[in-house]
């Protein structure tokens, strides 16, 4: 061990190369003592400030020297233990020692982040600066008229990967950024207040280090610690770690046997008081002593003393490392699966997997419930099986293998923008609901990995599950009281999301809901819903069926009836809610399906794609979100309401044949509208077969007939009630922007649909690869999609906005209460009203919701 002192006429006596020599000397250790170093007097008068720079030219002339000094130690392969003043020393510290060993890492143990730039200091200190020298990122230093230049020495020597900080408490706005734009991780005091010293030491290695096999280098700044214990420093702040927590961190890194370089800064006996003053030379002994007596557990007692201590990386660390592994401390740390990244959280460790460079997934179940019971939040961070590379089961439902689904099932999928979150990034959040007309879906549906997605729009993107079918939506009239448990879901989800994403770095003051189909219309219920408005700030509809409504309470007890009493099998044979609970999941399956198909025939409300859906119970679900039910102006959050050109396409192309003739044009639309709607619309001529030809620029002359009915149908549940909607919106005070997509990718629920993959269709999912850049080897337009509609997204997260300030897109106009205004996503301009126009949809030829009164 090579020992240097910085001179300081405060030390205490006797001889100040005495104490520490003699202390370190009774530990087993080889001391040199490479002295007090002295430097060439400076006049402060000639040390002018360089800019906002103070005393540049000293302490560039100080550090250089001590990393001349440090380096030659390190790189013999001893250990340089440096005890000096002020922090900025650390740029000569940490220079040497990582001129040594290139792959160390540094662990910086500070109640200040000392990461401020010459442009965003207020002070001019340079001892709050020296990580920014250190990782490149200082900018340009003025440069003197003569002499050396002050910093032209430091090079870019540190990644910002291998920084961890412990103990912060008293952090600049400026280095706020800088640790977000870096994404550097660190560990307040919050979080040692949370978590426990022992939790968030584990961390703080396991993120800097790993794989286990880095050098350390310990930078210790005394002011971490509390003025209680270390009044004798120029910078203290109240808070700070105990003794004993400043003394377990030394303890943790000595059972690395990593360590290569340590640093004890900022001590200032002068500045102490009474007794304190003496407790200082102490303090330091200890903290070196608990980083150095481990060591003879390790195995290496004998060669204590003939050399230094200092672990050799490379043929002997298979050795050293299984060693290592055995200890408490670092045993969890073996033992971490192939890329984990973990995050410590207010339920306990997150572990997650990073999937890509820039990007991570965490796998976490947000809550529990009994067979149509309530959801209850979690109090504990689960992921499927205790296995990081798992996706989540899916919740019950049809035409799956029981294989793959479990009533254990409310997880969520959480997508990180960077490959390590740190608690500091600050950014969006983005919760996707899934669709599957609240029968079928999950986390794992084709195109729903949201690492490209989070790193589009700079946010954390979250992906939910919630309970479908009769599980989510037609509890037994047992539990009626139990109603709409799906949007309980999704508000439990919204709840955990709140608690935990903070420690991801995620603003719970800025989440977004998205969601597509039956997921928009999920959220749209949730805009109607009192208790959930703030939980989240702005919501993006995509392709959701506003046709439908919400179903009155009458609809869900017909519904109730016929599953549980006029099915065949056992669920209705059951006369008791203790049977139905033990009936198993693939028999209440297959009693959901045959109500499904049955009451499509007894109830035309239901006679739609999605037969269950959520409830307008005047509970939970205040409001119908039609006529004039709205949530008051104040509840009435920012939205976008998207569509795609071609919604119907693919019930048609799957229903109806190629060339199916103009004679039939009304027999499926009188199938789904009945009579009279479908008379007015034919004498109005705005579906004529005839304009939807080649002529009229669509692919092939023999299907208009199809092409028709896939316009009529898109426009009257889809396009036409959208807009509707966007009006209301408007005209009561709330912010809306309408659109359509005019190109899109084939989704796989179309992929053998030959009538979606003609040229320039764009069918009902075809959105979802475009918003989520998951698109199978995409076209240069379908790319040019992806980055408008994501920075469209980045910019809507953070401020209700579509419209970047960045990128050469076209102003995205709100809607207002007549003029829907609806950009063409992938085209150009607005679409033209047509049919959408208010005399005719929802007037002339009223909505579904309107027929039944929903």
């Amino acid at each position: 061990m090579v020992l240097a002192q910085g001179r300081s006429r405060s030390w205490p006596h006797p001889p100040r190369e005495r104490w520490p020599r003699d202390q370190l000397a009774g530990l087993g250790w080889k001391v040199k003592f490479d002295g007090h170093h002295q430097f060439e007097e400076i006049d402060a008068q000639n040390d002018t400030p360089l800019g906002i720079l103070k005393r540049p030219r000293l302490v560039s002339q100080v550090c250089e020297a001590v990393a001349k000094v440090v380096g030659d130690h390190a790189r013999k392969g001893e250990l340089p233990l440096t005890l000096g003043g002020d922090h900025s020393l650390a740029m000569g510290t940490i220079s040497g020692v990582l001129s040594a060993y290139p792959e160390a890492c540094v662990v910086w143990v500070d109640a200040h982040a000392d990461i401020n730039t010459p442009s965003t200091s207020t002070s001019g200190n340079i001892h709050g600066m020296p990580l920014s020298f250190l990782l490149g990122i200082a900018g340009e230093v003025p440069r003197v008229e003569s002499g050396p230049q002050p910093f032209e020495w430091i090079k870019p020597i540190l990644r910002p990967d291998r920084l961890v900080y412990i103990g912060l408490r008293d952090v600049d706005n400026g280095e706020k950024q800088i640790l977000r734009e870096h994404g550097i991780r660190a560990y307040s005091m919050h979080e040692v207040d949370r978590y426990g010293i022992g939790r968030v030491v584990e961390l703080a290695l396991a993120y800097v280090n790993p794989d286990g096999n880095r050098p350390i280098h310990l930078s210790f700044d005394v002011d971490a610690l509390d003025p209680s214990v270390a009044p004798s420093t120029g910078t203290p702040v109240r808070g700070g770690l105990t003794f004993r927590e400043g003394h377990y961190i030394c303890e943790a890194i000595a059972e690395t046997g990593l360590l290569v370089g340590l640093d004890i800064m900022e001590v200032n006996p002068s500045l102490g008081a009474g007794d304190a003053d003496s407790r200082i030379p102490h303090l330091h002994i200890m903290f070196i002593g608990n980083l150095i007596r481990t060591l003879p557990i390790l195995g290496i007692a004998a060669t204590a003393v003939d050399a230094s201590p200092v672990p050799t990386f490379g043929q002997g660390s298979p050795s050293l490392r299984g060693v290592l592994c055995a200890l408490p401390i670092v045993r969890t740390l073996c033992r971490k699966d192939t890329g984990e990244v973990d995050v410590l959280t207010p339920v306990g460790m997150a572990r997650g997997l990073q999937t890509t460079s820039t990007s991570s997934r965490f796998v976490v179940q947000y809550a529990s419930a009994s067979r149509w019971g309530l959801p209850t939040k979690a109090n504990a961070w689960n992921i499927p099986g205790n296995d990081i590379n798992k996706m989540p089961p899916m919740c019950p439902q049809p035409n799956v293998p029981a294989s793959t689904y479990s009533e254990d099932c409310l997880y969520m999928a959480i997508y990180t923008p960077v490959p390590s979150p740190s608690v500091l990034s600050n950014v969006p959040i983005l919760v996707w609901v899934h669709g599957g007309s609240f029968e079928v879906g999950s986390a794992s549906d084709p195109g729903l990995d949201g690492a490209a997605l989070a790193k589009g729009t700079n946010s954390i993107v979250v992906v939910v599950q919630y309970r479908l079918g009769a599980f989510g939506l037609v509890p037994p009239t047992s539990m009626s009281g139990n109603s709409n448990l799906a949007v309980r879901d999704v508000i439990t989800s919204l709840q955990f999301a709140r608690q935990v994403l903070p420690s991801f770095g995620g603003d719970i003051n800025k989440i977004t809901l998205a969601g597509q189909s039956s997921g928009a219309q999920m959220i749209r219920a949730l805009l109607g819903t009192p208790s959930a408005s703030g939980l989240f700030s702005y919501a993006a509809l995509h392709s959701d069926t506003m046709d439908y409504g919400f179903y009155k309470p009458q609809i869900i007890t017909d519904l109730q009836t016929q599953l549980y009493t006029n099915t065949s099998g056992p669920l209705a044979a059951c006369n008791d809610s203790a049977c139905q609970m033990g009936i198993s999941l693939p028999d209440i399956i297959s009693a959901q399906e045959e109500m499904r198909n049955k009451v499509q025939n007894m109830y035309p409300v239901t006679l739609s794609g999605s037969p269950i859906r959520p409830v307008h119970d005047g509970q939970l679900l205040q409001y119908t979100m039609t006529g004039n039910s709205f949530p008051p102006a104040a509840n009435m959050k920012p939205v976008l309401v998207m569509t795609v050109k071609d919604e119907a396409g693919n019930s048609i192309g799957t229903n109806l044949p190629a060339g199916f003739p103009a004679s039939y044009f009304a027999i499926p639309v009188t199938t789904f509208l009945g009579t009279g709607r479908t008379s007015t619309i034919e004498t109005s001529g705005n579906y004529d077969p005839d304009a939807y030809g080649a002529q009229a620029g669509y692919t092939n002359d023999s299907d208009n007939t199809r092409n028709a009915i896939t316009q009529l149908f898109t426009d009257g549940y889809w396009r036409c009630p959208s807009w509707t909607f966007s009006r209301s919106w408007a005209s009561k005070g709330g912010v809306v922007y309408t659109g359509e997509f005019q190109n899109g990718a084939t989704y796989y629920a179309n992929q053998n649909n030959a009538y979606c993959k003609q040229s320039g269709m764009v069918c009902h999912q075809d959105d979802i690869y475009i918003l989520f850049g998951t698109t199978p080897s995409p076209t240069s337009a379908q790319t040019a999609l992806t980055q408008e509609i994501q920075s469209r997204y980045s910019s809507f997260i953070r401020s209700g906005v579509p419209n970047p300030s960045s990128g050469s897109y076209a102003a995205w106009a709100q809607s207002g209460s007549t003029d829907v205004a609806a950009l063409k996503l992938g085209g150009t301009g607005t679409r033209p009203a047509e049919a959408c126009d208010p005399t005719f949809w929802g007037s002339q030829v009223p909505y579904d919701y309107q027929v039944y009164g929903l």
